[in-house]
């Protein structure tokens, strides 16, 4: 086959001119560009070694802490003081979290543990809004923590 064409001269007198075609029609688009490189996604990687002995030694301090007082028949006075942080330290530790996710998990830990915040009365929440808020926001941005998140909801 034979593509016929008009080309001008140096002169501008039109020229018939004959270009062949190519036997494979496909040779005459460009190519396709690169796909752009994403970076990967993090994904969550169980603890291992010594980052899962020490986060399982800080969970298992955190649930003892809170139930030695059970067993002897009294109530914590502060359920989510100290146990609370021990737990959420070990989670911490276990995920490998960023220094963001340790910032933000101490605010959310602050909340009930506050002077004025005390259990079953009515909390003043615009005084706790903040830490609530930045709290969130902050591990929202750890990769790790949400990395343990995406884990959670695909299994």
């Amino acid at each position: 086959m034979v593509l016929h064409c008009v080309a001008t001269d140096a002169d501008g007198q039109p020229q018939p001119i004959q270009l062949p075609l190519p036997d494979n029609l496909l040779e005459l688009l460009p190519t396709q560009p690169p796909t752009l490189m994403q970076p990967p996604v993090p994904r969550f990687e169980s603890p291992t070694g010594w980052r899962r002995s020490i986060a399982a030694m800080l969970a298992v301090a955190g649930v003892i802490w809170l139930l030695l007082p059970l067993m002897f028949g009294q109530t914590p006075v502060r359920p989510a003081g100290v146990p609370l942080g021990l737990v959420t330290l070990s989670l911490l530790i276990g995920v490998k979290a960023q220094w963001r996710g340790y910032i933000g998990s101490v605010c959310l830990w602050l909340v009930p543990n506050l002077p004025w915040f005390h259990h079953g009365e009515q909390v003043d929440w615009l005084r706790t809004l903040p830490f609530l808020l930045l709290g969130l926001l902050l591990i929202s941005l750890d990769q790790p923590i949400r990395a343990l998140w995406r884990w959670l909801w695909r299994s």
